[in-house]
């Protein structure tokens, strides 16, 4: 059966979607996030993608961007960024920025929105919440003029967030169901129905999830992308350690198990593909707390991949996921300040297609 619509695979999409941290310029880690952005910008412009800062101070943003990216020798790069004023609550816009899809029949963009609620109203989210109406409307009917269509809501006021739900180009979605419980304090059969309406209105073709704890340090409830990623049509990504010493030893096992269960129940899944992570690649912050770090939380395009390193990382522990990648150029860059704030590169982006 035809899907009406397709949800856009991040290696599909030429354009970035960022949050300027401002909110977090008294952080002891203000510089090292500052450093992490002006990287992303950098890399990303120097490779012809298009960059949309959000920020609530365009001018003052603007000056040093440009003059971060002037300084890292970038030329003709003013053309493909673009600044929106808008002051959101938070840098993670994976989670409540719209999800772009392309119509099957028109072949036209169109945008999924989702609702928002600071994971469980655990953090303010209100501006969150509002942010994707008001960039659609201000920003993207603008940019895409009359290819833009309008925006739906196919989950009604059900909390998804972005990085706890991922697709392949077939359709098929995954997610894990245990966040979804938590962050929505409903029950799983009232939160199916949505998804079973889904596939009838032939917006998705199928989904799979799993019931999953979060990595230690993670304040999301457990969500996916930093356990499991989808990638190109049939290849899944995992989490993985052989070393008991990893805080999340156990966790990984139990993923291990539930994902050789879950893989035989779809024919899009062909391969999964265990990510090696050890006591080594462990992160803590000045306080001796853990900090969500997983390789899987990676930033792609469809010319570009940043995978998250630190200080420790030893690259051999990336040299299984980098042949994957050969349509993308290949960059890592320590994310130390991103997960003093519990998110990593693909929480603190979005992707669309322009």
């Amino acid at each position: 059966m035809k899907l009406k619509n397709r949800i856009l695979a991040d290696e599909q999409c030429n354009m970035i979607i960022l949050v300027w941290p401002f909110m977090y310029q008294k952080k002891p880690y203000w510089d090292q996030l500052l450093k992490t952005f002006n990287q992303l910008i950098s890399i990303l412009l120097g490779n012809k993608n298009h960059v949309v800062i959000i920020t609530n101070d365009k001018i003052k943003t603007r000056k040093k961007v440009i003059e971060n990216c002037r300084n890292n020798k970038l030329s003709n790069f003013e053309k493909n960024l673009y600044f929106f004023e808008y002051e959101c609550n938070d840098i993670w816009i994976r989670d409540y920025g719209p999800i772009q899809i392309k119509s099957t029949n028109t072949q036209k963009y169109d945008f999924f929105e989702y609702k928002f609620n600071g994971y469980g109203k655990k953090y303010e989210f209100k501006k969150d919440d509002s942010f994707s109406n008001y960039f659609l409307k201000h920003f993207i009917s603008n940019l895409f003029g009359i290819d833009f269509n309008s925006s739906s809501r196919p989950f009604g006021n059900l909390i998804i967030e972005g990085g706890n739900i991922q697709s392949n180009r077939d359709g098929l979605i995954i997610f894990n169901r245990k966040c979804l419980v938590r962050n929505n304090k409903e029950n799983w059969m009232n939160i199916k129905s949505y998804f079973d309406n889904a596939v009838k209105e032939n917006f998705i073709s199928e989904y799979l999830f799993f019931d999953l704890d979060p990595i230690t340090g993670d304040d999301t409830n457990g969500h996916l992308d930093n356990l499991i990623r989808i990638y190109d049509k049939n290849y899944i990504f995992y989490m993985h350690s052989n070393d008991i010493d990893h805080p999340d030893y156990y966790l990984l096992e139990d993923l291990k198990k539930q994902l050789n269960t879950v893989v035989t129940k779809t024919s899009k899944i062909k391969k999964i593909i265990p990510i090696n992570h050890s006591v080594d690649d462990v992160v803590r912050d000045k306080e001796d707390n853990i900090l969500p770090f997983s390789y899987l939380n990676y930033m792609i395009t469809n010319n570009v991949i940043i995978f998250p390193g630190n200080k420790n990382t030893d690259m051999n522990k990336l040299t299984t996921l980098m042949p994957f990648f050969d349509q993308q150029k290949n960059y890592i860059i320590d994310i130390e300040g991103l997960l003093n704030e519990s998110g990593g590169l693909h929480c603190c982006s979005l992707n669309i297609c322009y």
